[in-house]
C-alpha cells in the first residue's frame, strides 16, 4: 500500500468548509467530511503522481510532529475507508517496478 499511487475519484467532488472539505461522491450520493490537517493533507496530495509513502514523508518533513511509525497505522485505516467507499483508487497509470 505504500508504494502505490492514490488518485481521487473523479466521481467525488470536494467543497471546502470552515475546519476541512466537504466530499460528495456522485455515484452512490453519499456526503463526507475530513477535518482540516492529515486528512485533508492526505486528500490533496492523492493526484496521481506520487507514492503514499512519499505523501506522508512530506507531511513529516512540515509538521515534524511525529515519525513514520507512529502515524503509519492510522494512514493505512484511512486510506482503506477512502477504498471501500470508493473516494480514492490506485492510478492505473501506475505500475510497482
Amino acid at each position: 500500500m505504500l508504494d502505490s499511487i492514490y488518485l481521487r475519484s473523479d466521481k467525488v467532488i470536494s467543497f471546502p468548509i470552515q475546519n476541512g472539505l466537504y466530499l460528495h461522491n456522485t455515484k452512490n450520493d453519499n456526503f463526507y467530511t475530513l477535518e482540516q490537517g492529515t486528512s485533508t493533507f492526505l486528500w490533496e496530495n492523492f493526484s496521481g503522481e506520487r507514492t503514499l509513502k512519499e505523501i506522508i514523508e512530506e507531511m513529516i518533513s512540515i509538521t515534524r510532529h511525529c515519525s513514520f511509525d507512529e502515524i503509519k497505522e492510522d494512514i493505512l485505516e484511512f486510506v482503506n475507508n477512502l477504498i471501500d467507499e470508493e473516494l480514492i483508487e490506485i492510478s492505473k497509470d501506475y505500475t510497482n517496478e
